[in-house]
């Protein structure tokens, strides 16, 4: 960094360059590190600012750590607001800000916080063309709300007269992801039936999108039917079409059948990216294949390329190893803590392995100190932790009351729940299955039904139905990990 010799303008321009190269190439968190920088501090030139945290806001949506972007979301409208107010001929920049926030908006299924934004950009002179029809759609779709989106996607391509043929397989596109994302895997066909009797064809998003469906489905002859025509339709497989395809074969545990997928990826030229090595991580472990899953890591830890750096998701399934292998207590806190120093951003899931890891070993006293920790704010950054909700949800809270029961504290577990139900959270059957399971280790004579009625008076005999709070759309470690698993 330059010195406080350096003229205020070197500062800025400095920090506005590594902020947008870092933003928008896949480090947002540490473009955050940069913009808060106490060497890069300066009176901050309007122009400037808005661009840094225009940069910022996109970089953290398309990492899909929306905690984060949201905790700047606030600051990037009060200074578009000022910033249009001032200079009215540098329009544009104000433009692109509330293009962010209203995608911001829409990634996270915010309906009508999407359409605010789509006015304030229409009051500003914006016309958008196909745009605003893909933002509603994008938001809808993450509400679950299929029939509004194909309502949207008929309105905009008949209202929408100047649209480029690119920009109309995109919105088909959009259009067909919503119906396979709620498993209509059909639906997406008769959209992109449609979509080529317009004489248009589709895009390598589409038909992965596509094959993402049969891979949920597990229907591999499906998957390998539509993998087999993407050349039809002239379209070459990426990195993302053959790790759909791993992911396939790892969901029906055969290891064998995604290595060939992999080596074929290699032989087609096609280089696998971190996702790709993480997905083949995640089978290993979920073999037994411990040894493997930890040579593909430590490759991703020494490689060259920060994008191909281990992040929570590939962090998660090390975690997930320390666990499935009976890991003693101290080698898997000295991986955690190893992962946060090299810059990984543990979610929950993180926290949760590792809890599970201390409770299964008797070490409650450091099961609380992991559990206040999670929800405490990180030391190397002001923003807020993100990837979803750090505060303990009925996976932790039911890991916590199995580990107190098991270590005969009962007083503590009962107060566990108790505290669980204070805030909302009604005992499901991820807790219930758990008290069976630490009433029937205390008690292995008495046999399953006696377990049962021991962990039905233990719950004083409360609805096992769980009661659901609203949350955001999970996180890309949250999906990616469900698609794993």
């Amino acid at each position: 960094f330059p010195t406080r010799r350096s003229s205020d303008l070197d500062r800025a321009l400095l920090r506005r360059s590594l902020v947008w190269i870092l933003a928008l190439g896949g480090q947002p968190l540490a473009a955050v590190r940069v913009y808060e920088h106490p060497d890069l501090s300066v009176a901050p030139r309007d122009d400037y600012e808005l661009l840094c945290l225009t940069d910022l806001v996109v970089g953290l949506s398309r990492a899909r750590l929306f905690v984060d972007a949201q905790a700047l979301s606030e600051r990037l409208g009060r200074v578009a607001d000022k910033f249009v107010a001032s200079d009215a001929r540098e329009r544009h920049i104000a433009l692109g800000a509330w293009r962010a926030l209203a995608r911001l908006a829409a990634a996270q299924g915010h309906t009508d916080q999407t359409y605010a934004f789509i006015l304030r950009l229409q009051s500003l002179g914006w016309e958008g063309g196909f745009e605003p029809g893909s933002l509603m759609m994008r938001s809808r779709a993450q509400a679950n709300e299929l029939a509004a989106v194909d309502e949207i996607f008929d309105a905009t391509m008949a209202t929408v007269p100047r649209v480029s043929d690119r920009d109309r397989v995109r919105l088909w596109g959009q259009l067909i992801s919503a119906h396979v994302r709620l498993n209509d895997v059909e639906g997406g066909y008769r959209a992109l039936d449609r979509l080529v009797t317009t004489g248009l064809g589709p895009n390598v998003a589409i038909l992965n999108s596509l094959l993402a469906g049969h891979s949920m489905r597990t229907d591999i002859d499906a998957a390998y039917a539509l993998f087999n025509r993407f050349s039809e339709y002239g379209i070459v497989p990426n990195i993302v079409s053959y790790t759909t395809l791993i992911a396939l074969h790892a969901r029906l545990r055969d290891p064998e059948a995604a290595m060939s997928i992999f080596r074929q990826c290699a032989r087609d030229g096609v280089q696998a990216d971190q996702p790709a090595w993480t997905t083949m991580m995640n089978l290993f472990v979920e073999v037994g294949h411990f040894s493997l899953a930890t040579e593909i890591y430590q490759y991703l830890q020494a490689h060259p390329d920060p994008a191909m750096r281990p992040d929570s998701v590939s962090t998660n399934v090390i975690l997930k190893a320390t666990v499935a292998s009976g890991a003693s207590v101290d080698a898997t806190l000295a991986f955690f803590r190893a992962a946060i120093a090299s810059g990984v951003r543990p979610d929950l899931q993180s926290y949760t392995l590792v809890l599970q890891s201390l409770c299964i070993h008797g070490e409650m006293d450091a099961a609380e100190e992991l559990v206040v920790e999670m929800g405490a704010q990180p030391g190397v950054s002001l923003l807020p932790p993100s990837r979803g909700m750090l505060d303990a949800d009925v996976h932790v809270v039911g890991i916590l009351v199995h580990g107190y029961l098991n270590a005969g504290e009962t007083g503590k577990a009962r107060a566990c729940l108790l505290d669980m139900r204070s805030r909302g959270i009604a005992e499901s059957s991820v807790v219930y299955g758990l008290v069976v399971g630490s009433f029937l280790r205390a008690h292995p004579l008495d046999g399953v039904a006696a377990a049962t009625k021991l962990a039905r008076e233990f719950l004083n005999d409360s609805p096992l139905e769980p009661q659901r709070r609203t949350r955001p759309p999970r996180s890309r470690s949250e999906e990616h990990t469900s698609e794993l698993q």
